[in-house]
């Protein structure tokens, strides 16, 4: 017990190291190279499927960059464990509103910002 008094310094600095060691050398459990996420995340669409990412959508839109958003907002939905989704439909309606709204709180958005966004919800 005497050690500890004498050396009690050295003991906290060497379990500060050892864990900062552990933390470094553990493995990722995600990889942010590729854009995908494990688990239920969501997984970008390549950047060649021509989606224009800087468009403003909000109620009345239509088209394949509100499909995109409806399946980001499903798995937005997914991870803060909400148990139920909203109609992939590509169009921008009551539904998806309100979706949006609750996970962002945002009325518009675009899709660019939804993916940054809800990835990391």
């Amino acid at each position: 017990m005497e050690w500890i008094k004498k050396y009690w310094l050295h003991l906290i600095v060497s379990a500060i190291i050892i864990g900062i060691v552990i933390y470094i050398l553990k493995p990722k459990t995600s990889s942010k190279k590729d854009g995908k996420q494990n688990g239920n995340g969501y997984t970008p669409p390549p950047a060649s499927a021509g989606l224009d990412l800087t468009k403003i959508l909000q109620m009345g839109s239509s088209g394949a960059e509100v499909t995109e958003l409806q399946k980001i907002i499903n798995e937005g939905y997914i991870k803060a464990g909400v148990p139920e989704s909203i109609s992939v439909d590509g169009v921008f309606g009551t539904e998806t509103a309100q979706a949006l709204y609750f996970l962002t709180g945002k009325w518009t958005i675009t899709l660019g910002d939804a993916m940054f966004i809800l990835a990391n919800v």
